[in-house]
């Protein structure tokens, strides 16, 4: 143990006089190339070196150098570019293996014998198709990803370990599921009959349906608490809850009561 701490005192004692005289001899350069140009070099140094560190910074970082340079190339069409905006993936390659880094660090801090090495099994849990958002684990290490492939479609992956896809499905998915199937939910009813003859409700169902074309009916035998039963069910989404609500409380009145005409009785309704 006194040998690996000499080995590492040894280590320090030679790092910090190599590092000064590095930044002294970088000064003297400097002093004697004076221009705007070397100054912006080692501003942009600076700036890698604590982008490197903390990946959080980089987009406030992006955005002000988007202000500041007032510098754009053309791309052949009439779209011109900043420099700055290509920076964008590397930035986002940077926060996913801080991401992992960072997961990583915290598993080795409680977990004995346990190596918090970026190794190049965890680096692949930071390559993204391009494009690709990336999805905050809290229990995990591995991130989930959400890609836009256009306007109606976005394919989501997370990692397959059940307690890991539950969290960020509660958690860091919710503005994904939000932006795309919006702030309604799902209703959905089962009628749950007291006889089994489904050919004799299947024109009421059809009826029904017709005048609510909005709401899935569906007859069907199904296992219910106390045994199978001829069921009928009624779902409907949508982003408006109150309205779905509505709709299908409509629609239940209306088989509700042509199932009574046909000499049906309802034994109890299964849903909210």
């Amino acid at each position: 143990m006194i040998t690996i701490l000499r080995d590492r005192s040894r280590q320090i004692n030679l790092l910090t006089p190599l590092i000064a005289a590095a930044v002294l001899a970088l000064a003297f350069l400097l002093g004697q190339r004076a221009s705007p140009l070397w100054l912006g070099l080692l501003v942009v140094g600076i700036c890698g070196v604590v982008l490197l560190a903390r990946p959080v910074l980089g987009l406030p970082a992006l955005v002000f150098a988007a202000l500041v340079v007032r510098l754009e190339f053309g791309t052949g069409t009439y779209v011109s570019l900043n420099p700055a905006s290509l920076l964008v993936p590397v930035l986002l390659v940077l926060w996913l293996l801080d991401m992992v880094r960072q997961r990583y660090a915290y598993l080795a801090s409680i977990r004995p014998n346990f190596s918090a090495e970026l190794n190049e099994a965890r680096r692949k849990m930071a390559q993204f198709p391009r494009g690709a958002a990336p999805l905050a684990n809290p229990n995990g290490a591995a991130p989930g990803l959400a890609l836009d492939i256009n306007e109606h479609t976005t394919i989501v992956s997370l990692p397959g370990v059940p307690s890991e896809m539950k969290d960020i499905f509660a958690t860091s998915m919710q503005p994904i599921l939000a932006r795309t199937i919006g702030a309604g939910g799902h209703v959905e009813r089962t009628i749950v009959l007291d006889r089994g003859d489904e050919s004799r409700i299947a024109a009421l169902l059809q009826l029904v349906q017709s005048a609510h074309p909005s709401v899935y009916v569906k007859s069907r035998g199904q296992m219910v608490e106390d045994g199978l039963h001829l069921t009928v069910v009624l779902s409907r989404g949508g982003s408006d809850l109150r309205a779905i609500r509505g709709e299908v409380d409509q629609t239940e009145r209306d088989v509700v009561a042509g199932l009574m005409e046909l000499g049906y009785a309802v034994l109890r309704v299964i849903g909210d």
